[in-house]
C-alpha cells in the first residue's frame, strides 16, 4: 500500500507541477489544408492588452510554392484557444516572410495590425487591421516602391510609431545598395536614404534594431558582411549614419559572425545586453554562448553569464535565438542547442537585470530547424509566449505550430519557490549519465533517485554536475535535487 501511495503521489506531482512551469501545445492548420502540399509556418507572436495573446500561423503551397495566406489564432496565457480566422492573400506575390509583422495598433488599444508586402513588378505594402475579437477593420494596399528589390529584412517601429525597412537592390553588375525607407502604419514614406553599398559578392546582413538613445531619437542596429565583421550602427531620426563601432571581444574570445544574428536589448541604466555566439581565439571549437553587458560604445563590460562549450554540444543554431526585457528589467534569453545535427533542443532563461542567471529550462526536445523562426512576446502577466514549428524530424515540416507559454516570470520566485528550478538538466531520455548545470547562486548537496516503488536507487553527493545513472535498468524515475538550505526539488526522467 505504501508504494501504490508514493506512486500515486509521485503522478499527482508531475502532472501538477511541472504544468505550472509551462504549457507546450501543438496547433494543427485548419482542416481545409491537408498536410500534402499545405503546411504551416509561424513567424509571429503578440501579447494583447486584454492579457490574451495572437500568433500566426502562415499557411504555405509546396505545389504552387506560394503563400496561401495567414491563420490569426487568439489563445489565453492557459491555452485555450478562444478564436481563429482565416485571411487569404489576395494579390499574387505576397510573401509572410521575411517582412511580415504583427503589433498593436499605437493609435487604437483595441487592435492590431498585420503587415505583409507582395513582390511583382511593383512593391505593394499590405496591412490588415484587426480588433481584438479578430474581426478585420480595416485593409491596406499600397504601391510601396518601384525599383527592384530582392532581399528585404524585417521591419522595427521606432518612437515616432512609423515602420523602418531594409531592402536590398541589385544591379546586373552585382552592386548592391541597401535602402532604409521610413513609413508609417498606413503604408506611407515618410523618408528614404541610401543607407550603405557594397560591389561584388559581399552581403550586409542587417539585424537587431534597437534604441540606442531615446532623447535624441537614435537607433542602432548590427551589421555582418558576409558573416565575418560585425558592428554595431548608429543612425539620426533622419536615417543618417551618426556612429559606427565593431564588436569587442572578451578574454581572448571573439564573435562567431557565420552563425550571426546577435540579439541586444537595451537595459534601464543605458547600458546593453548581447547574446551572441563566441569562440575561442586560440581554438575554433571551443565555442559557447554568452550574455553580455555592454557600454554605450559596445564594449564589453562584464563577465560571460552562459557558457556552453565541450563535446556535447554540436551547434548553437542562429535561427532560435533571441532576448526580451520585461517591464522590471529583467530578460528572457531564447537559445537552441544541437547535440546531434538536425536534433536540437530549445531553451529558456531567465535573469535579472544585473544578468544573474535565475532559472532555465528546455522546453522542447528534438526539433528541426527546417523553417522554424520562432515568434515571442512577453504577456501582460509577466509571462512568455513562444509561436514556432518545432516540428522534429530533419527537413519534415509536420501538421502543426508549436506554442509553448510559460505562465509566471520571475517575480513569483518570492511566492512559490518550488516552481522555478535554479538548475538545467539533460539529455532526459538517458542512458548513461545525466549532466546538470546549476546557477551561480545556489550550491547543491546531493542527488537521489526514486523509482515509482518509492525505493532509492541511486543517492550522489560528490560531482553533482554529472550524475551516473548506468546501473539503472530502463524505466521511470524521480530524481530528487537537494540544495545546501534544505530546499529539494523533483523531476521526473527516463533511462533507456
Amino acid at each position: 500500500m505504501k508504494n501504490i501511495f508514493f506512486t500515486l503521489l509521485f503522478l499527482l506531482y508531475f502532472n501538477s507541477a511541472f504544468s505550472q512551469e509551462f504549457i507546450s501545445l501543438d496547433i494543427e492548420m485548419p482542416e481545409e489544408f491537408p498536410a500534402d502540399p499545405y503546411a504551416p509556418f509561424a513567424y509571429n507572436a503578440l501579447a494583447l492588452n486584454d492579457g490574451d495573446f495572437v500568433f500566426t500561423q502562415s499557411i504555405y503551397d509546396f505545389d504552387n510554392e506560394r503563400d496561401c495566406g495567414v491563420r490569426f489564432v487568439k489563445m489565453s496565457p492557459q491555452g485555450k484557444i478562444i478564436g481563429d480566422i482565416f485571411y487569404e492573400f489576395k494579390i499574387e506575390g505576397s510573401i509572410d516572410y521575411p517582412n511580415s509583422k504583427l503589433i498593436n495598433n499605437p493609435y487604437n488599444e483595441n487592435e492590431f495590425i498585420y503587415t505583409y508586402f507582395s513582390y511583382g513588378e511593383t512593391c505593394c505594402y499590405n496591412a490588415v487591421f484587426l480588433d481584438n475579437s479578430l474581426n478585420i477593420t480595416e485593409e491596406i494596399s499600397k504601391q510601396f516602391d518601384e525599383s527592384g528589390i530582392t532581399t528585404s529584412h524585417m521591419p522595427f517601429l521606432n518612437m515616432d510609431n512609423n515602420f523602418i525597412y531594409v531592402w536590398v537592390e541589385t544591379s546586373e553588375e552585382s552592386e548592391k545598395e541597401y535602402k532604409i525607407v521610413e513609413a508609417d502604419i498606413y503604408g506611407n514614406i515618410i523618408k528614404s536614404s541610401v543607407l550603405m553599398e557594397y560591389t561584388g559578392s559581399l552581403w550586409a546582413y542587417i539585424y537587431s534594431f534597437f534604441i540606442y538613445d531615446k532623447e535624441k531619437k537614435q537607433y542602432g542596429f548590427i551589421t555582418d558582411i558576409d558573416g565575418n565583421n560585425q558592428v554595431f550602427n548608429i543612425i539620426d531620426k533622419d536615417l543618417n549614419f551618426v556612429e559606427s563601432y565593431p564588436l569587442s571581444g572578451y578574454d581572448g574570445y571573439k564573435i562567431n559572425g557565420n552563425n550571426g544574428y546577435g540579439c541586444v536589448a537595451k537595459m534601464d541604466d543605458g547600458t546593453f545586453a548581447f547574446m551572441q555566439y563566441f569562440y575561442s581565439s586560440s581554438n575554433y571549437y571551443d565555442r559557447f554562448l554568452q550574455l553580455c553587458k555592454m557600454d554605450k560604445k559596445f564594449k564589453i563590460i562584464d563577465k560571460n553569464i552562459l557558457n556552453y562549450d565541450g563535446d556535447d554540444i554540436y551547434s548553437i543554431d542562429k535561427e532560435y535565438k533571441d532576448i526580451l526585457k520585461c517591464k522590471d528589467g529583467s530578460l528572457y534569453c531564447i537559445w537552441s542547442e544541437a547535440y546531434d545535427p538536425g536534433d536540437y533542443n530549445l531553451h529558456v532563461g531567465y535573469f535579472d537585470k544585473d544578468l544573474n542567471l535565475l532559472w532555465k529550462r528546455c522546453c522542447k526536445e528534438g526539433m528541426s530547424c527546417f523553417g522554424n523562426y520562432t515568434g515571442i512576446d512577453i504577456l501582460e502577466n509577466g509571462g512568455l509566449v513562444l509561436a514556432g514549428n518545432n516540428t522534429g524530424s530533419w527537413g519534415i515540416v509536420g501538421t502543426y505550430s508549436s506554442v509553448i507559454i510559460f505562465e509566471n516570470n520571475g517575480t513569483a520566485i518570492s511566492e512559490n519557490p518550488n516552481n522555478i528550478r535554479p538548475y538545467s538538466f539533460y539529455p532526459n531520455p538517458a542512458n548513461d549519465v545525466i549532466n546538470i548545470s546549476f546557477s551561480p547562486d545556489v550550491n547543491a548537496e546531493k542527488v537521489e533517485i526514486y523509482g515509482l516503488d518509492g525505493k532509492m536507487y541511486h543517492e550522489q553527493n560528490f560531482n553533482l554536475e554529472t550524475v551516473n545513472i548506468n546501473d539503472l535498468s530502463n524505466g521511470v524515475y524521480m530524481m530528487k535535487v537537494v540544495l545546501d538550505n534544505g530546499t529539494t526539488f523533483n523531476d521526473k526522467i527516463v533511462v533507456k
